[in-house]
């Protein structure tokens, strides 16, 4: 037995690279190393040491039945060895004492096939394994060609030294650097981790690239039209309008949508953003997996270099003069990757980089972020001829955050056709775990109709599917065959309690003796939210990374059970250094990001833990929530913790009417921007309805929103517009934007006058005129009064048409449409409006995908429908509704004249704008406003 130490370590590695360089029919060798950490290490730096010149593939075993045996049908089922081909072996030690004894035996007897597998194969074990396999596996044992003990330090630090150590001998070139970097790179990416869930049969990780859904998004860019140049300005509008009726042709997937792998090679300047759970982070691995590849570049190198913009901002908050360009090395040296600042300079300056920047958003302080926010357009305008992609979380990003060469771009929903395509990757790439046969196809196929059906089944399990990070949880749960949940807050604590669960059952497999120090007291699910919930509120307060030192859990865990639980000090650390160690060997609620630093697996299980600690503390008086939340209104990074906070009172512990004070409370916050406050209750109410809240509670937010949407003296436009958008989705009550009971469409109708009125513009008064609007003259051709709708008309009237088959019943279409229409309606096919997404698709928006003759048509069959009865018309006059009825048949709906709409317009006295003669962003939807 060769004994490694410090200084011969790189003469040992060199050792077993030259093996498996030059073994031509296998051979075995046996890696001994104090734990599975250092497995991993050591694991690394061979794969470094014989990179590109031997494959090198993985298994681990795994404690369930099926996989005791599991090695020898691995071997078989892998692919004829190439000419050097390696197979890394990893798990004996971790498994259960029998577990593990009955694969010693495995072993043994399984050695010839072993052999004739043809692969080298390396077993990483402990020290004390290799006596063992020594005495119950000797045939096994004789057929090695080396055994190498790794004696690395104990203390993570130090440890880390050593690793670092080796990397020092590595060959310095940039060619080695740079496929030093993309194995990392893929190492690191390649897969989706599902360790948390052993309720998932054994299935840990699956590959990203058999799962991953092409993520679509939305360039928010708005048109510029800022120029003093009026005849610019005219041009800017013109071309805006050319574009329109472009984006009218294509197909609603077309239609203001991108493919974000494509959009980047038409904007070399990115930042994507999305709600929690969009996929951001998940589409920046692809795109590092992808250039690793070669797939952004085809025919050129690309290096990605993937870092999160919240270590950045931690280590400034260390030292505040380092630089972008500075941070990325020390960065990769802290992942064990040190000297690689000549590759990056390198791929920088030259322009082959692909810089891909996360999380802008969790830079939690706002003048950190736009610290950072600036660092990162300096160091784009360093390196000009490198690609960047930043994403953040719309509610983090200020519009213009990263300045005008960046262009924005929005995550969209997943659709159908995505969630369908999802369902389909996932089930397939679960199945091919354990080997993908004509009977797993099969049981692919009908998984995934049935995951596709009971998403289809219900509209709110819809909602939740459209979200990546939901879809993906839902697909677990639905793999396990549990119920879908219909409420975001309830498949959070499925899964946070899945999560948790998996620790108890860790623990029962390792055979950890916890339960001994907590007596009859299970170590279960709740027992373990009630320890992380705290510390998810204590990080969720601290911001940044939402890192926790070692130390500072066992602390804080060994005060609950000392607290809670009456144990003498000394129990209560021993039981929480056992608790902590069993995080650190088992991945769920809780990963170790870096040594002895500890942080939530995702930021959303943090929210949603930070969420059960706000609730906890209205068991007796939501008073303390209620204030709680209140404070939290106008700071992006608690949206999500407000909101799951009301859901946890509403829907998990089911009290609506705790759940409806504290929304009602919440309306009444100071905080933020005028309006804020009730927008964020009503997307409280938004979540959590029917159920969480009660019917007085919803009522209130509905009156409320109103009022805040129709306030342009108080409240800005994003603020009203987004007070809309969720007066939709909870049902807007206002006359002229729904339908009647009768289901015909309400319209709020206008009363214009008859006689003449000033038409058309004069350029001296109003210097960005349409040529088509001039000469100005004085119009006679308004002989009677007539009514013109108040608003335009929406989605939810529209479709009224088309639920009454106006686009296909004989009488509608004989009645109805002109011959042109009926000629563009068979050319086109059309079975309704073209979608374009929300959130223009809301009920109470006005109605945009649609053709003049459709508008026409729409318009013809208002009128036949209304000639059934004397018609009750609802009019606006002198700021309040009144009836007026209409007798039967005479009355007609149509498309005003160019004169029509404009005297309704401007009035009698000639008004440039409706509401008067200088221009006013805050009375329209304009590009000064950031409103789409």
């Amino acid at each position: 037995m060769a004994v490694v130490s410090l200084s011969e370590q790189v003469k040992a590695l060199k050792e077993i690279a030259l093996h498996l360089h030059h073994a031509e029919r296998g051979g075995l060798l046996f890696v001994s190393t104090p734990d599975a950490a250092a497995d991993a290490a050591i694991a690394a730096e061979l794969r470094l040491w014989v990179l590109d010149e031997v494959q090198v593939l993985d298994f681990t075993f795994h404690p369930e039945p099926v996989e005791l045996l599991s090695l020898s049908h691995h071997l078989r089922g892998l692919p004829p060895p190439q000419e050097k081909s390696a197979l890394f072996v990893f798990g004996l030690d971790e498994l259960p004492p029998e577990a593990r004894k009955t694969c010693i035996n495995a072993l043994n007897w399984g050695r010839e096939r072993l052999a004739w597998a043809g692969y080298s194969v390396l077993l990483f074990v402990r020290p004390k394994t290799v006596g063992d396999l020594l005495f119950h596996a000797p045939d096994f044992f004789s057929w090695r060609s080396g055994v190498f003990e790794f004696d690395l330090p104990a203390d993570p630090a130090e440890r880390q030294k050593s690793i670092a150590h080796l990397r020092l001998f590595a060959p310095a070139s940039l060619d080695h650097q740079r496929r030093r970097y993309s194995d990392y790179i893929r190492h690191t990416v390649q897969w989706l981790e599902f360790r948390g869930f052993l309720q998932v049969r054994n299935i840990v990780r699956l590959p990203l690239e058999d799962v991953f859904v092409p993520l679509w998004a939305t360039d928010i860019a708005q048109p510029r039209l800022a120029s003093d140049d009026p005849e610019q300005r005219g041009e800017g509008r013109r071309k805006a309008t050319s574009e329109l009726e472009e984006l009218r042709l294509k197909t609603p997937r077309q239609r203001g949508r991108a493919e974000l792998d494509r959009a980047l090679q038409a904007h070399p300047r990115l930042v994507v953003l999305g709600d929690p759970g969009s996929g951001k982070s998940t589409l920046l691995k692809h795109l590092a997996l992808q250039a690793t590849k070669g797939g952004q570049s085809p025919g050129r190198q690309c290096l990605p270099i993937l870092a999160p913009l919240a270590a950045y901002a931690e280590a400034r908050s260390q030292q505040s003069s380092l630089s972008l360009n500075d941070f990325l090395p020390r960065h990769f040296s802290d992942q064990g990757l040190p000297d690689l600042m000549p590759l990056l300079t390198d791929a920088l300056t030259r322009g082959y980089a692909l810089v891909l920047l996360d999380g802008l958003d969790e830079v939690v302080r706002a003048d950190a972020r736009a610290t950072v926010a600036a660092e990162v357009q300096q160091f784009a305008a360093r390196f000009p001829r490198s690609r960047f992609v930043v994403t953040s979380r719309i509610a983090g990003y200020s519009p213009g955050a990263l300045g005008e060469h960046f262009t924005p771009m929005v995550i969209a929903a997943f659709d159908e056709e995505d969630i369908e395509r999802f369902a389909r990757q996932w089930s397939r790439a679960y199945e091919a775990v354990v080997g993908m046969s004509p009977e797993a196809e099969r049981r692919a196929e009908l998984r995934a109709n049935q995951l596709i059906a009971a998403i289809a089944s219900a509209p709110p399990i819809q909602r939740l599917a459209a979200n990546p990070l939901l879809l993906s949880l839902l697909a677990l749960i639905h793999y396990q065959g549990t119920r879908l949940p219909q409420q975001r807050v309830e498949l959070y604590r499925l899964c946070v309690e899945a999560l948790a669960e998996t620790w108890n059952r860790a623990r029962s497999l390792t055979g950890r003796p916890i339960d001994l120090h907590l007596g009859d007291r299970p170590l279960d699910a709740a027992f373990i939210i009630r320890l992380l919930a705290p510390l998810a509120l204590e990080l969720q307060r601290r911001g940044a990374r939402g890192l926790s030192s070692r130390p500072d859990i066992e602390a804080r865990f060994a005060a609950h059970f000392r607290e809670s639980e009456d144990r003498p000090q000394p129990e209560a650390q021993r039981l929480a250094a056992d608790l902590v160690a069993l995080i650190r060997e088992q991945t769920g609620l809780l990963v170790e990001r870096a040594p002895d630093q500890f942080a939530f697996m995702h930021l959303t299980f943090q929210e949603y833990l930070a969420a059960v600690a706000i609730a906890e503390k209205g068991q007796t008086d939501v008073g303390p929530v209620a204030d709680a939340l209140a404070a939290c209104v106008g700071k992006d990074e608690w949206r999500e913790v407000v909101l799951l906070t009301i859901g946890c009172l509403g829907i998990i512990q089911r009290r609506d009417q705790a759940a409806g004070h504290v929304v009602c409370q919440l309306m009444e916050s100071s905080q933020g921007q005028p309006g804020e406050a009730v927008v964020l209750a009503g997307d409280a109410v938004l979540d959590t309805w029917p159920g969480g809240v009660t019917r007085g509670c919803r009522d209130a937010v509905i009156g409320k929103l109103q009022v805040t949407m129709s306030d342009s003296s108080q409240v800005n436009p994003a603020v009203r517009a987004a007070a809309g958008r969720v007066l939709s989705q909870l049902g807007d009550p206002r006359p002229g934007v729904g339908r009647r009971p009768d289901n015909l469409p309400d319209i709020l109708w206008c009363e214009a006058l008859p006689g003449p009125f000033t038409m058309g513009s004069d350029k001296e008064q109003d210097p960005e005129a349409y040529p088509g609007e001039l000469p100005q003259h004085l119009d006679a051709s308004i002989i009677r009064p007539y009514l013109i709708a108040r608003y335009p008309v929406t989605n939810a009237q529209f479709q009224a048409f088309v639920e009454d088959h106006g686009y296909t019943a004989a009488k509608w279409l004989e009645t109805c449409w002109t011959d042109a229409g009926r000629q563009w309606l068979r050319k086109h096919g059309s079975k309704g409006p073209e979608r374009f997404g929300h959130p223009y698709e809301l009920e109470n928006h006005p109605v945009v995908g649609v053709s003049w003759y459709e508008a026409l048509a729409f318009c013809r069959w208002l009128t036949e429908r209304l000639r059934d009865s004397v018609y009750a018309a609802t009019v606006w006059r002198k700021g309040r509704l009144e009836t007026s009825h209409v007798a039967s048949g005479a009355f007609e709906v149509r498309l005003p004249t160019e004169a029509e709409w404009e005297k309704a317009a401007r009035g009698a006295d000639g008004r440039i704008w409706p509401w008067g003669n200088e221009f006013g962003f805050l009375n329209c939807n304009c590009a000064p406003t950031g409103l789409r």
